[in-house]
């Protein structure tokens, strides 16, 4: 109790609730990144559903998900600096967004460069 009450004379929770609100906006990307990629673009569902057939984990698995990393600091940033809304859901907003349009446009440009060689 000592310990504590010193700690708070000393003014160590300003800067906890700094350090909480930092987390509050750095970590939400992630989830948004996450369930977009799992329940919207579904881009390893095939590999998901053959093994769980299997009872097995993926082999498979992918080097460094640039698209997912480009997204979550970009959502990170907007919570940091855009002051309008709740700072946590403007991130996980902003990465959702983010992820889902960086890999919808790759995913078309692919899909347009494959046509162009059969063609």
């Amino acid at each position: 109790g000592t310990i504590g009450t010193g700690l708070s004379v000393m003014g160590i929770l300003d800067n906890f609730t700094d350090f909480l609100l930092l987390l509050g906006v750095i970590f939400p990307p992630v989830a948004g990144v996450m369930l977009v990629d799992y329940y919207v673009l579904r881009t390893s569902r095939h590999l998901l559903d053959v093994t769980r057939e299997m009872q097995q984990l993926p082999k498979e698995a992918p080097l460094i998900g640039w698209n997912a990393i480009i997204a979550c600091i970009a959502g990170a940033t907007v919570g940091l600096m855009i002051d309008w809304g709740v700072p946590s859901f403007n991130s996980l907003m902003t990465a959702s967004v983010v992820y889902w349009v960086i890999c919808s446009a790759l995913s078309y440009s692919a899909s347009n460069m494959d046509k162009k060689d059969t063609a």
